[in-house]
């Protein structure tokens, strides 16, 4: 099995060369084929709150240990958790400090390690202070806790990005083989 961050850095590399153009392209045009899709008249939507307090959340995800615990990312630098309906006031990371907030920029993306519960790992894509783009990894001490302290950062990849605030992108994720 490869390593997690030799993964992430190839999912980050990968998605920074998708966004540099590689000039215009002289492929013959074609319209996409559409299917109609059926229109159920019974179908209702409809918008729930189930917490406020957030400050622009960019992104759920979970840990996928079975602790029914949501992870909200948000864009200054901070992940909080919701569990049941009830947004947890401590957040479980807090980067702020480190985070240039604001437009394209900020705590882009989390991902949890495949096998939390056995490695209590989490990555995160932001946009640094001074402009860069990171991928980082944070220890918790156990799958279990409440909080994980930004010290125990370990920088992954660096892409710099100073002066241009934006196009800053990262989304972060584990694919089917770890």
């Amino acid at each position: 099995m490869r390593r997690p961050s030799v993964l992430l850095a190839s999912a980050v590399l990968v998605g920074t060369a998708a966004c540099v153009s590689s000039g215009p392209s002289h492929a013959a045009a074609t319209s996409p084929t559409v299917a109609a899709a059926a229109s159920p008249s019974n179908v209702r939507v409809q918008w729930q709150t189930v917490v406020t307090g957030l400050s622009s959340p960019i992104s759920v995800t979970n840990a996928g240990d079975g602790s029914g615990r949501l992870f909200v990312d948000e864009q200054a630098g901070r992940i909080r958790i919701v569990h049941g309906k009830r947004l947890v006031k401590r957040p479980y990371l807090n980067i702020s400090g480190r985070v240039q907030s604001g437009g394209e920029q900020g705590l882009l993306s989390i991902a949890f390690h495949p096998n939390f519960k056995q490695h209590p790992r989490l990555y995160a894509a932001y946009t640094r202070s001074d402009g860069d783009l990171i991928v980082s990894e944070f220890k918790a001490r156990s799958a279990t806790a409440s909080h994980v302290s930004p010290s125990t950062e370990r920088r992954i990849l660096r892409v710099k990005h100073r002066g241009a605030a934006n196009h800053n992108g990262g989304q972060i994720f584990f694919g089917n083989d770890g």
